[in-house]
């Protein structure tokens, strides 16, 4: 049904946002997108996200894995994502690395330190600190001219 009429599958998703089906809705609404041309699948699939936040962009990563999308766009859309998620995945890992080597190096690391460490999103500034922390005799020299 939602392949046949895709805008009340997304107004289905917007109205059932807070409900108990909210999931397999939003995984119709999401596959019937497959079948509309260009702008509007953006339109749709943009409010999708918008109205289910973190649950949406797990949905839309989860079927990247198993639903092959006819729409280019769909397909381009849910690569980024997935690229996206990986992304955050390695400097997330980078983060958890550096706090080690300074533990391993019985380097003190304040919170205020720690937070600026683990809000950095930057790898190549993770990266500087990573080797910096190898070397360096203090965590305030490392964080230095970051």
């Amino acid at each position: 049904m939602a392949a046949a009429n895709p805008e009340l599958a997304v107004l289905s998703v917007l109205a059932h946002r807070r409900g108990p089906k909210v999931e397999a809705i939003a995984r119709a609404a999401i596959g019937a997108l497959d079948g509309v041309a260009g702008d509007a699948a953006v339109l749709y699939l943009d409010a999708i996200l918008a109205a289910l936040g973190l649950l949406g962009r797990r949905l839309v990563k989860e079927m990247a894995q198993t639903h092959v999308f006819q729409s280019e766009y769909l397909r381009r859309r849910f690569r980024q994502e997935r690229d996206e998620g990986r992304d955050e995945g390695r400097t997330a890992g980078m983060v958890v690395a550096l706090l080690a080597i300074l533990e391993a190096r019985g380097m003190a690391v304040s919170a205020e330190q720690r937070q600026r460490i683990t809000s950095a999103s930057d790898p190549v500034v993770i990266e500087t600190w990573i080797r910096r922390a190898a070397s360096g005799a203090s965590t305030q020299e490392l964080l230095n001219n970051a």
